[in-house]
Order: C-alpha cells, then structure tokens, then sequence
C-alpha cells in the first residue's frame, strides 16, 4: 500500500542544534499512528514538519507523491486538519461559528459559506457529540468540551489526514477516553488517517495501530504496539524504570511505573 505521508531523512534545527535528526517515516492511508516520547524528544516539531508549517534544514516531506511545499497552502488545507494544544483565541465566537471555519479552505476568497458548509459544520458537531454548544460562546466551554469543538472543526475540513498534537492533555479520565474513542471512530467510520502526539503511553497502546517512539530527536522504535511499547526500550527512552505487561482485557502492552 502506498502511504499519504511520506518523510525522508528529515533533519530540522531552530538554532544551531538539531532538533530532529534524520527521520525516515511512512504514514499508511487509514492508520492511527502515535508518537510518544518524553518531553523535547521533536514530536511537536515533527507534526510542524508533516503540515508543512517548519521547513525541514534536511530532507522533505511528501504527500502522497506530492512533495508538499509544491502544494498550495489552501488545497493542503483541504487534505490535512491540525489540532494543536490547546491554542489561543482573540475573537468571541460562538462554537458552531468556531467549527464552520474549518470550511473556508473549501470556498472561493471572497464566498460566503453556503448550505453545504453549513450541513458539514453541523455534522461534525453531531458527530463529536458538541452539538449543544452551537450557540456557546467558546471562552465558555470546559477543556473536554473545547476539544471536542477543535476536532469537530478539524472534521469539517473534511480532511484525509488529521495531524493532534496532545489532544489528551489537560482532560480528565474520562474526557480522555472519550477523546481517543471520537478519534478512533472518526479513524474507521470516515477512513480518516490519524497521526497523534500523546503523553499517555497506555492511550496510545489501546487506540493505535502503530506507534513511533522518539527520544532526542530521533525514532527509536516504531511498529505496532506490543513490539515497540516494550520494558527495555520505555527504560532507555525515558530514563525511568516501568513494569510492561499484558492488559487482561485487551490484550495490548500496559504500562505501570515502578518505584525506587
């Protein structure tokens, strides 16, 4: 099969140090790929790469066949969605107006939206479960209810690729499951490939086909979850000692911190 993302020795510095080195990954149509990794591993720089928003010092990024800085920023746009954490608002909207923005990169440049972006809006919203908060104002909503109206604005895009960027962090127990649950199902039910930076390493287990492991800028493993999500390999990434054993229930690798 051939993949939607392709990168090649991808290298990226800010500065004079590198950031990432030498990344070779190939993201398949329909996939759910985590990343995971400790803090400053390059994960959020990667996502930037993949979207096209950071400019590889080394190497390219291709989708499909298509290297994408020879693609327009709109039609991008209109094949992968970005939800970063949580970002910053400088406009009082409601949520609904909020998600049918996620539309303009399918509308002329000076069109207003139209019946179809307004059908897709509130789709997406039914389909995230935010449909109640149409009318809300977005300072107003919770963290869990916010997320879901930034992936519900990521679906309206109608996008082959959604690109998240720790969309677990800062939720609840329960808000994130319910989070990775909407994306599974937005992964198989719209056939959308999904590639997600996560914190929690037994989310990431559960809901993934594959998941990559990066530390210090580079891949140090990536395959499915019970050959990379490993005790010897979360001991070296992480520098921590962690006990890796099977969850009864579903059969995937967890993992338990262990003490001193």
């Amino acid at each position: 099969m051939d993949s939607i993302i392709r990168a090649r020795d991808l290298s990226f510095a800010y500065t004079d140090e590198l950031v990432l080195q030498n990344i070779t990954l190939e993201v398949l149509p329909g996939e759910f790929l985590s990343v995971i990794g400790p803090n400053g591993s390059g994960k959020t720089t990667l996502l930037k790469l993949l979207y096209g928003y950071l400019s590889p010092s080394k190497g390219n990024v291709s989708l499909g066949d298509t290297p994408i800085k020879k693609i327009t920023r709109r039609d991008l746009a209109r094949r992968i969605a970005v939800v970063s954490q949580m970002p910053r608002f400088h406009f009082e909207l409601t949520a609904f107006e909020f998600v049918l923005m996620g539309r303009s990169p399918h509308m002329g440049l000076l069109a207003f939206e139209g019946k179809e972006d307004f059908e897709a809006a509130s789709e997406a919203m039914t389909l995230t479960d935010v449909a109640d908060f149409k009318e809300r104002n977005i300072f107003s909503l919770s963290g869990g209810e916010l997320q879901r109206v930034l992936i519900a604005r990521a679906l309206a895009q109608a996008p082959q690729v959604m690109l998240l960027d720790e969309p677990t962090s800062y939720l609840d127990i329960k808000h994130q499951v319910n989070i990775c649950q909407l994306l599974k199902k937005m992964n198989k039910d719209k056939a959308i490939t999904i590639v997600s930076v996560f914190h929690d390493i037994n989310l990431a287990s559960y809901f993934s086909d594959r998941v990559m492991v990066m530390k210090e800028g580079r891949i140090h493993g990536v395959g499915p979850p019970e050959e990379v999500i490993t005790k010897e390999t979360l001991d070296f990434v992480y520098d921590c000692p962690v006990f890796v054993d099977e969850n009864p229930q579903t059969g995937r690798p967890r993992v338990t911190l262990m003490g001193e």
